[in-house]
């Protein structure tokens, strides 16, 4: 480290007599070397002097330091807590959110059901008609073909039933000429 000393401008030192038996440094001597011995014990002093500014910048700083990390530890706990606060109202607001939407959606599909159950009911409720008017027909066709199988059969009957009287009545009319010629002879 670099020592700055102020140029001092070089003034004869009159010193008393009493204070250089007091002060060891003021020993008797030429005053050159006293001028000499009171700069190196100034230059000692500001150096004692700047050693103890700097401890006490470096303390100072230190201090601060701390104080600067203590401060900057809260912030950062305030600004996790301001996060994870943040981070559990956008959570909730997107559960919010879903929710919402899943509730929407399954409305819809309600919907949707709804209506895909009417076409359903309607296009059942037509398959009925036409299962209906087909069954109708069906029975419509076999009644006809009923009846007409039952006046096939009738006029068949009355054809047996005729030829069965004309038979009968030819025997009949047989028998009884018989009958006459028999009575006749007789």
């Amino acid at each position: 480290m670099t020592t700055l000393v102020a140029s001092r401008p070089q003034r004869p030192l009159m010193v008393n007599t009493v204070e250089t038996k007091q002060c060891p440094l003021l020993s008797p001597g030429p005053p050159f070397l006293q001028h000499q011995r009171l700069l190196e014990v100034l230059d000692t002093e500001k150096e004692l002097l700047r050693e103890k500014i700097q401890e006490a910048l470096a303390q100072q700083s230190q201090e601060q330091k701390e104080t600067l990390g203590k401060y900057l530890q809260e912030e950062v706990q305030k600004n996790k807590e301001t996060l994870e606060s943040a981070v559990r109202l956008e959570k909730e607001t997107m559960k919010d959110v879903i929710t919402k939407a899943v509730e929407e959606e399954r409305k819809n599909l309600e919907k949707v059901h709804a209506q895909e159950r009417e076409l359903w009911k309607a296009e059942h409720a037509r398959d009925e008609e036409r299962v209906a008017e087909a069954v109708q027909a069906a029975i419509q066709e076999q009644r006809v073909m009923s009846q007409e199988a039952v006046k096939a059969a009738i006029i068949e009957e009355q054809k047996r039933s005729e030829k069965a009287m004309e038979e009968a009545v030819k025997r009949t009319r047989d028998e009884l000429v018989e009958y006459v010629r028999e009575q006749r002879r007789n």
